[in-house]
């Protein structure tokens, strides 16, 4: 093999292999925005969901989600080991959000409502 092509697999290699563990954005109608971490390659899973900016008058803001808030669980499933599919709930509309976040130290609720709600959950 020649050194350009040893060079080109060993750079292919390395993508591979990091391309699990990079970070995403996300967002949605609650009006924050965050990162996940992800770790596996065929089978990803999150390692960390960590908020990246939260607008000013949304419903998050509102609710006191804050910058580099770590968030652990989402509607009562824990996100750290679990699927890349759970980072779904984000994008899900008019619903109520229920959040645990570690913030330093310690862990916060958060309670994030999106649009008005009716007592079945629809709007």
């Amino acid at each position: 093999m020649t050194q350009p092509k040893k060079m080109l697999g060993i750079l292919v290699v390395a993508i591979l292999i990091a391309a699990p563990s990079v970070a995403i954005a996300g967002g949605g109608t609650y009006g924050f925005s965050f990162k996940a971490d992800l770790s596996g390659f065929f089978h990803p899973v999150i390692k960390r969901v960590t908020v990246t900016s939260v607008r000013t008058g949304s419903p998050a803001a509102e609710a006191g989600l804050q910058k580099d808030d770590v968030i652990i669980k989402a509607n009562g499933h824990p996100l750290e080991g679990a699927s890349v599919h759970e980072l779904q709930i984000f994008k899900k509309k008019r619903f109520p959000l229920q959040l645990k976040v570690k913030r330093g130290s310690e862990v916060v609720p958060i309670h994030v409502v999106s649009g008005a709600q009716t007592p079945n959950g629809s709007s």
